[in-house]
């Protein structure tokens, strides 16, 4: 990919070792396993946190195999950079390739295998923050919780997507960086996200409104005929 989602400069050293690589993953990203077919010492990553959002970069540099029981309270936006990726998943197995943007839900069990080549961009979306910017926007989680589509999208036919990351990971490297226009970029990453991807939450907005104002006529078709009182 041509895109640039977070550069050298953010590499987090000393790490070359895959088995580093997964132990940083499991305090900072997420818990998982990992099956190395052949240990070498070719793995990278990049990661940085802004607000409650984390952006990482990875490269095993091996033959690897990643599982994971559930992600519990986040959500994962992966984007394959380079290499091949074989998901195992409930519907079956898929090939992930350079340019496939895929979503992790938290319910959903992890089961990749990467090329000695793959590279991949994740970005971690806490449930509860996704619940706090749908609030914000008067939108209404679904009763069983939000879930995004299993669908393997192309990042090409993703409008604003590629380009809103990059623009978002130049900033987060840049010194000058505010904090007070960190969080102004985690609310639009998020409703940029909501509203591109599928999912099963409805974010319409004259549809919320025609919910909230059908509420506020039943009940005053409800009440329109009661005595009045004081109170």
């Amino acid at each position: 990919m041509s895109i640039e989602l977070l550069s050298e400069r953010s590499k987090v050293y000393d790490l070359a070792d895959p088995r580093l690589v997964s132990a940083y993953v499991n305090q900072y990203v997420g818990n998982h396993s990992i099956a190395i077919a052949d240990v070498r010492r070719e793995a990278m990553l990049i990661h940085r946190q802004v607000s409650d959002l984390d952006f990482c970069r990875i490269r095993y540099g091996s033959k690897t195999r990643v599982t994971s029981t559930a992600l519990r309270d986040k959500f994962h936006i992966q984007i394959m950079l380079g290499g091949s990726c074989l998901q195992r998943h409930s519907n079956g197995r898929r090939v992930l390739l350079a340019g496939d943007l895929i979503v992790i839900n938290p319910q959903d069990e992890v089961d990749f295998t990467y090329s000695d080549d793959c590279e991949k961009f994740i970005l971690k979306i806490p449930v509860n923050l996704i619940g706090k910017v749908c609030e914000l926007q008067r939108w209404y989680l679904p009763a069983e919780g939000l879930r995004f589509e299993d669908k393997v999208y192309k990042l090409t036919d993703l409008e604003g997507i590629a380009q809103l990351l990059s623009l978002v990971c130049s900033e987060i490297e840049s010194e000058n960086m505010i904090r007070a226009v960190q969080e102004h970029y985690v609310q639009i990453i998020i409703i940029k996200v909501l509203t591109t991807l599928l999912t099963n939450l409805n974010v319409n907005r004259e549809g919320v409104k025609s919910k909230v104002l059908r509420k506020v006529l039943q009940y005053m078709e409800d009440n329109l005929k009661q005595a009045l009182t004081p109170e």
